[in-house]
């Protein structure tokens, strides 16, 4: 909030809700009414009720992730991964199965983008970003300096889940993106997805 205003920026509340299994009833009005208690008001946002500027929702934004989705997989920077309701449950409830999906996914790599997209309406899917598979990534952080990260030793992230909706690396580049973010301010917990992001950036 002070960053903003000491920058003449605009403060955007956005509601990161794409995980809908962690989604908590009210929870939404209680960040409003605890922003609006501490003297916190946001500027933008597409929601008006009650003269209060509501916040951007990213759970009523899934077409606009799709339309960035379907881009990338027609380029060539992202790939379809078909899924038997089998594996859906083992993936879920098991991090070990998590874990080699990721080996599992490669050989869809190659399939045919068109048809991937048009198998993606009637098939359980994840769709997978394409990330570099040597070389570095040299960047600097504001508060860390200089960072490296070697690509090697990162796994093509999903970006859209099984129930459709996108991950969080995905709706947040893309909404930054859009909404002309300048600063990224997170917490250093998020530092190792950042290549993922620069990436999705990129």
């Amino acid at each position: 909030y002070l960053f903003v205003r000491k920058n003449n920026g605009k403060l955007i509340l956005r509601i990161e809700d794409t995980d809908q299994k962690r989604l908590v009833k009210d929870s939404i009005d209680n960040i409003i009414e605890v922003l609006k208690w501490s003297g916190i008001d946001f500027d933008e946002g597409p929601h008006i009720s009650g003269g209060t500027k509501g916040p951007y929702i990213q759970s009523e934004r899934l077409h606009i992730y799709k339309k960035y989705v379907i881009d990338l997989i027609i380029k060539g920077h992202a790939y379809v991964c078909f899924y038997s309701d089998e594996r859906i449950n083992k993936i879920n409830n098991s991090s070990i199965a998590n874990q080699s999906a990721s080996e599992y996914d490669k050989r869809f790599k190659e399939m045919n983008p068109e048809k991937s997209i048009a198998k993606m309406e009637n098939e359980n899917c994840v769709v997978r970003l394409i990330m570099p598979k040597s070389g570095n990534l040299l960047i600097k952080d504001l508060i860390k300096g200089a960072l490296k990260f070697d690509y090697a030793l990162i796994e093509d992230p999903i970006i859209i889940k099984s129930d459709g909706f996108p991950t969080y690396h995905l709706a947040n580049v893309v909404d930054d993106y859009n909404m002309g973010i300048s600063h990224v301010i997170r917490g250093e917990e998020w530092l190792p997805s950042l290549p993922k992001h620069i990436h999705l950036y990129n």
